[in-house]
């Protein structure tokens, strides 16, 4: 990922007609025609929704990256749910042992006090 990026030409609703400089790190930068600005984007994200890339072959490469992230992402997704359902099956199962607790106590105390009434 990177070098067959830089150069590419890509456009922006809102900064226009650019070029990308530089790819690092999963961002790119952008240096744009409209006032000479550069912007930073989150590498392939950005094209999901804001960039495109005006070259059929980036386009193609971006595309790939940009299927490639969103798998990424839906599978630390499914970690996480399949994480938090088992520590709420945990915390499930703990106040269940708690409450099982609780009325062997309770039911204790009144057997004990219903042994002394009786003494």
């Amino acid at each position: 990922m990177g070098e067959d990026l830089i150069g590419a030409a890509v456009s922006h609703a809102r900064f226009g007609h650019g070029a990308i400089e530089t790819v690092e790190d999963r961002y790119v930068t952008v240096a744009f025609d409209k006032d000479h600005v550069e912007k930073t984007f989150q590498y392939p994200d950005a094209f999901e929704k804001f960039i495109s890339a005006e070259d059929p072959a980036v386009a193609a490469i971006v595309k790939k990256d940009l299927q490639a992230a969103i798998a990424q992402r839906q599978k630390e997704e499914a970690e996480m749910s399949a994480n938090i359902r088992t520590a709420l099956d945990k915390i499930a199962e703990v106040q269940k042992q708690a409450e099982e607790k609780k009325k062997a106590t309770r039911s204790k105390s009144r057997k004990t006090d219903a042994d002394e009434e009786y003494a």
